[in-house]
C-alpha cells in the first residue's frame, strides 16, 4: 500500500527561526517548520472531489489547432491517468457568443476579423470547424456554448439551433453540458437586466431542449458562465461591471419564480483572472500580481456566497474559464506577457489557486487554452504573433501545475480535502493543504511562493519536517521546479516535475529532466526535506 502526502505547504507549525543566507531583496521564510497533520480526515474536509476537476476550455477560433495535434491528445491524457478521471472541454467563449453566422459552403474552419480584443468577433463558422468535435478519445467531454448575444446584440434562435444541430453530429456521447451565451453580465456594456436575461435565457432553452433528447438524460445545461463573482465591482474585460452585484444569485432573479428550472441544470459557471496584464515590467511584478496567497484567497472568496447557494440547491459549481491574467489588448503579444503568464511562477499561482478553489467547494475549473494565449497550458501550432522566443508550438509552464494537482487528487474513489491554513498566519510566501481518502491521510501539499529572482546564485530554502506515520517507511518527494538560475522566469521546456520534463517535441510524453533534486532524509520517525522558493513539492508516504 503507498500514502501520497502533496504538500503545498499549510500544516501547524511548532516551531520556527530566522532562515540564514536568505537576502532582504528576496524576503526572508522560517528556518524550520515542524508539519503537525493529523492522520485521520478533520471535520473540515471538503465533498468528495471530483475526479473531472482538472478541465480546459478553448477559444472557439482555436478549436481546429487544438484537435489537431495528437500531442493534445497526450498532454490531457498526462492527467486522466492521474485520477481517472474524464477531462471536460468547454469550447466556446466571447468570441463563439458573437459568431456572425455558420456558412455550409465554406472550406476554412473559421474566417473573420478581429475587431478590438485579442478574440475575434463576427467570426463566421464552416462545417469544418464541427468536424474538430470528433475523433476525441471517450475520456474527453465537451461543454458547448450556445450562440446567445450575436453580433451587435440580435437573440438569434436559429442560429443557435444550427450551432447546436452541427455539434451534436460530431460530439455524439462525448457531450457533457451545454451552456448558453457567454458572461451575460456584461452585455450592453455591463447593463443587461437580470430578470430580462433569466427570461431569454429560458426561452432558449425551451427551443434547444428537442435537440438534446438522447444526448443526455437529465439537467442538460450548465447556466450563466457570469464574467466574475457578482461581489466583484471591478471591470471585466475592459467592461465596467457596476452593475455587478443585481447578479448575487441570493437576490432572487435566479430562483424558480424567474424561469430557471434548476430541474434543467446541472452545473453554474462563472470566471476567473487573477489580475490584468498590459503594464510593462510585468515579469518583475509576478509577485505583487500573483505569487501571493492572501490575493488568491481574497479574491477567491468573493465567490464564496453563489458557491454556498448552488450547493444548497442541488448543482455544481464551475470556475468555466480560468486565466492567470487577462489581457485583452491587439496587436503582438509583448515579452513582459509571457514573462508573467508563461513561467515556473505562474504555474505555482495555478497550483495554488486551484487548490484553494478546491478546498472551498468548486468542484471544477476549466483553463483556458487559446493560440497566442500567454498563459495557455500550450501552444499547438507555431505563430508569429508572439515575440520571439515564444512562436513555436510549446508545452508551457502553466501545464505542470496539471500534473501535481492530478496527483493530489489521485486516483482512490473517495478523496476529500481541507485547508492547511495555519502556516499561512506565519509567513504569507507558504500555503497548504492536505487529502484524505478512506478517512485517512493520502497526501500533502506544499507551495513556496517566494519567488526566486533570475540569475540568483543560491535562492532561499524552508527547512521542513514531518513525522512519519505509524507503519510507514518514509517518504518518496516529488517536486515541480525549474534551474536554480532561472528563478521563477523559468520556462516550460526548462521545468521539471518529478524528474520529468514535457515539451513539444517529445509529443508531451516526458523525459528525464536531468535537474537535480533533493531527497528525504529520514532519522528515526521524522523526515527532514528542504522547499527552494518558487517550488512545489509533492510527498508520498512509502507503507511498510
Amino acid at each position: 500500500m503507498q500514502l501520497s502526502v502533496l504538500i503545498i505547504a499549510a500544516f501547524g507549525i511548532r516551531h520556527a527561526v530566522g532562515l540564514p543566507g536568505a537576502s532582504s531583496s528576496q524576503g526572508s521564510l522560517p528556518g524550520t517548520v515542524t508539519i503537525s497533520a493529523s492522520g485521520n480526515a478533520p471535520s473540515s474536509t471538503t465533498d468528495k472531489i471530483d475526479k473531472s476537476f482538472l478541465g480546459f476550455g478553448i477559444e472557439t477560433q482555436s478549436l481546429p489547432d487544438y484537435a489537431a495535434e495528437e500531442a493534445s491528445r497526450q498532454l490531457m491524457q498526462n492527467i486522466q491517468i492521474r485520477t481517472n478521471g474524464p477531462t471536460i472541454v468547454r469550447v466556446g467563449g466571447t468570441s463563439l457568443d458573437n459568431i456572425k453566422r455558420i456558412d455550409t459552403n465554406q472550406k476554412a474552419p473559421v474566417t473573420g476579423a478581429q475587431q478590438g480584443w485579442n478574440v475575434p468577433f463576427n467570426i463566421t463558422l464552416s462545417p469544418a470547424w464541427f468536424e474538430r468535435f470528433g475523433g476525441w478519445p471517450s475520456e474527453v467531454k465537451f461543454i458547448i456554448d450556445v450562440p446567445l448575444l450575436g453580433p451587435q446584440g440580435p437573440r438569434d434562435i436559429g442560429l443557435a439551433q444550427q450551432f447546436l444541430t452541427l455539434a451534436l453530429k460530431y460530439v455524439g456521447s462525448n457531450l457533457h453540458a451545454v451552456e448558453i451565451g457567454n458572461e451575460p453580465d456584461l452585455y450592453q456594456r455591463g447593463k443587461e437586466d437580470p430578470a430580462e436575461y433569466a427570461k431569454l435565457w429560458h426561452t432558449f432553452a425551451d427551443s434547444l431542449q428537442p435537440l438534446l433528447n438522447g444526448h443526455i438524460q437529465s439537467k442538460p445545461y450548465q447556466a450563466l458562465a457570469l464574467s466574475g463573482a457578482p461581489q466583484d465591482t471591478s471591470k471585466a474585460k475592459g467592461t465596467p461591471r457596476t452593475n455587478a452585484t443585481n447578479w448575487a444569485l441570493t437576490s432572487g432573479w435566479f430562483d424558480k419564480t424567474n424561469n430557471f428550472d434548476y430541474s434543467l441544470i446541472s452545473s453554474v459557471s462563472m470566471h476567473y483572472y487573477q489580475t490584468t496584464s498590459g503594464g510593462g515590467n510585468l515579469g518583475s511584478r509576478i509577485q505583487e500580481l500573483l505569487m501571493d496567497h492572501s490575493k488568491i484567497v481574497q479574491k477567491t472568496n468573493l465567490f464564496r456566497p453563489s458557491i454556498d447557494y448552488v450547493k444548497q440547491h442541488g448543482m455544481d459549481f464551475v470556475m468555466g474559464e480560468v486565466g492567470s491574467s487577462y489581457n485583452g489588448k491587439t496587436g503582438k503579444r509583448q515579452n513582459d506577457d509571457f514573462g508573467l503568464e508563461a513561467v515556473l511562477g505562474s504555474a505555482l499561482w495555478t497550483v495554488d489557486w486551484m487548490l484553494y478553489a478546491m478546498s472551498v467547494g468548486v468542484v471544477r475549473v476549466n483553463m483556458q487554452l487559446g493560440v497566442n494565449f500567454a498563459y495557455a497550458a500550450w501552444q499547438p501550432v507555431a505563430t508569429d504573433t508572439n515575440p520571439v522566443g515564444h512562436q513555436l508550438a510549446m508545452v508551457s509552464a502553466p501545464y505542470y501545475a496539471f500534473l501535481i494537482v492530478g496527483d493530489f487528487i489521485g486516483k482512490e474513489p473517495d478523496v476529500r480535502m481541507a485547508e492547511l491554513p495555519e502556516i499561512n498566519k506565519a509567513n504569507k510566501f507558504l500555503a497548504g493543504y492536505a487529502a484524505y481518502a478512506g478517512g485517512k491521510l493520502v497526501r500533502i501539499a506544499i507551495v513556496n511562493l517566494l519567488e526566486c529572482k533570475e540569475g540568483s546564485s543560491d535562492c532561499p530554502r524552508q527547512n521542513m519536517q514531518i513525522q512519519v506515520p505509524d507503519g510507514a517507511q518514509g517518504f518518496k518527494i516529488m517536486r515541480l521546479t525549474g534551474p536554480g538560475d532561472k528563478g521563477t522566469q523559468a520556462k516550460g521546456e526548462e521545468m521539471s516535475y518529478d524528474n520529468t520534463k514535457y515539451t513539444w517535441l517529445n509529443g508531451g510524453r516526458g523525459e528525464p529532466s536531468g535537474l537535480k533534486q533533493e531527497d528525504v532524509t529520514v532519522d528515526g520517525k521524522t523526515a527532514k526535506f528542504t522547499i527552494r522558493a518558487s517550488e512545489a513539492v509533492l510527498l508520498s508516504v512509502q507503507s511498510s
